[in-house]
């Protein structure tokens, strides 16, 4: 693996968390205070996005724009989940957010590039991400913050552009026209973010997971003692 690619993809990896702050951090500040609003803003930006990939397919700018467009449906999306936890995020803590993922992407690129690892990529792709949600599952069933709930909808764009960067399309011009491409694509994966916000915001308390009790009961007396209508 070159070493320019794994550099280009985890500086746009970058580039399209800031930008998503950014967005995020900007869209409080105006007179929007539903959270559907601001969701569908997103999703907008989001069929922008989708629309875009259309001429992407031959115009860099394009690409570009689209990836443009799906960091900031990211951040619009983002936006309407704290709105409706009633939570707001500094800016310092999306740079902080921001320079974890880059960091932990230019590892797992590193990582792969070493020859006995590449041979085997898809077992080490669906190991880390097994094994990322294993983890996160187990903190988010532990905590239900906001911020951590944050932190997993980034890791969706996260794997997304870890997969794609394995899939260069075949009617590039070039190389970076390429590169560009396959960026553009992973940002659809912002479409699962904005249906899960959604998904927790017709649960009606923002929180799906409470159905979620770790502790087990006896299975033999456990109906029994439950009252139902």
């Amino acid at each position: 693996m070159r070493f320019r690619k794994i550099l280009f993809f985890t500086f746009s990896l970058f580039a399209f968390y800031i930008l998503a702050a950014v967005s995020c951090v900007f869209s409080r500040r105006l007179a929007i205070r539903n959270p559907w609003g601001m969701l569908g803003i997103g999703v907008l930006f989001l069929v922008l996005n989708a629309i875009l990939l259309i001429p992407g397919k031959r115009y860099a700018f394009a690409s570009s724009l689209a990836f443009f467009s799906g960091a900031v449906g990211m951040g619009f999306c983002l936006s309407a989940w704290h709105l409706y936890r009633g939570y707001r995020f500094e800016l310092r803590f999306w740079l902080i957010l921001a320079a974890a993922f880059a960091a932990a992407f230019f590892l797992i690129l590193l990582i792969s590039a070493i020859p006995g690892v590449t041979r085997r990529y898809p077992g080490f792709f669906y190991g880390i991400l097994c094994g990322s949600a294993s983890v996160y599952l187990i903190l988010l069933f532990s905590t239900k913050t906001t911020w951590l709930s944050t932190v997993g909808f980034s890791l969706i764009p996260f794997f997304s552009v870890l997969y794609f960067m394995g899939k260069p399309p075949h009617n590039a011009a070039n190389e970076w026209q390429a590169y560009l491409r396959s960026l553009s694509l992973s940002t659809l994966s912002v479409f699962a973010v904005a249906v899960l916000v959604a998904l927790l915001m017709l649960s009606g308390d923002g929180d799906i997971f409470d159905f979620v009790d770790l502790s087990p009961e006896s299975p033999v007396e456990g109906y029994d003692e439950r009252k139902y209508p």
